[in-house]
């Protein structure tokens, strides 16, 4: 089971996490994000282009029953090298687009029925009406995504937050660790296969137990 823990601050009208409350679950609240910013619009209109798009989080579907969230980020953009040789262009381009492919294959990706996006959708709208204390977003072991507001966390709650807040706590020492390693990588861009960079990078740095 993965969860996202949010709490609702009246000063900025929304919702955030609170302390002690961060996860490494990233793709699941990245949908309640976008939940609030395309919560207006049905599944039709997935259907009718293609996909909805929120700064750089993506819903595409590619059939009529499976939906895909994912952030684009993840993905780096291919640097504008003006440099490059013509002849060395063609490489180039082919080079990122092996690596471009291997990271969709392995970046994180949320993938729902269409039945199950409608349910999150219904639910999300009536949760950011009435406005509860608490907003907590899971996908349970068989995938399936769920979305509930309550005013109070219970026991259970609390002890759920406090596994998903230590592993947070695990992947941000495994993730520093990982960039501290990688003096190379000089900006968000991919410049060639030296910027290519992949889960399996910063999970080298995790301690033996916590792998999964």
């Amino acid at each position: 089971m993965k969860k996202v823990f949010l709490k609702y601050y009246e000063q900025v009208a929304g919702y955030h996490n609170f302390n002690n409350s961060q996860t490494s679950n990233f793709i699941l609240q990245d949908l309640f994000f976008f939940l609030r910013a395309w919560g207006s619009r049905d599944i039709s209109w997935i259907k009718k282009y293609g996909g909805l798009t929120w700064e750089s989080i993506q819903l595409s579907s590619k059939d009529n029953n499976t939906l895909y969230l994912y952030n684009s980020d993840n993905i780096k953009q291919k640097a504008d090298i003006l440099s490059i040789p013509e002849e060395k262009k063609e490489s180039f381009d082919r080079e990122y687009s092996a690596y471009s492919k291997k990271r969709w294959a392995d970046m994180p990706i949320l993938e729902m029925s269409r039945q199950n996006y409608e349910e999150i959708l219904s639910k999300s709208n009536n949760i950011i009406d009435t406005k509860p204390q608490f907003i907590i977003i899971s996908q349970n072991d068989t995938g399936y995504v769920d979305l509930v507001g309550k005013d109070e966390l219970s026991e259970q709650d609390l002890a759920d937050m406090k596994i998903e807040h230590e592993k947070y706590l695990k992947y941000k020492i495994a993730y520093d660790a990982y960039v501290r390693s990688r003096p190379d990588i000089v900006d968000e861009l991919w410049h060639g296969p030296e910027s290519s960079e992949y889960e399996a990078d910063w999970q080298k740095f995790l301690d033996p137990e916590d792998k999964s």
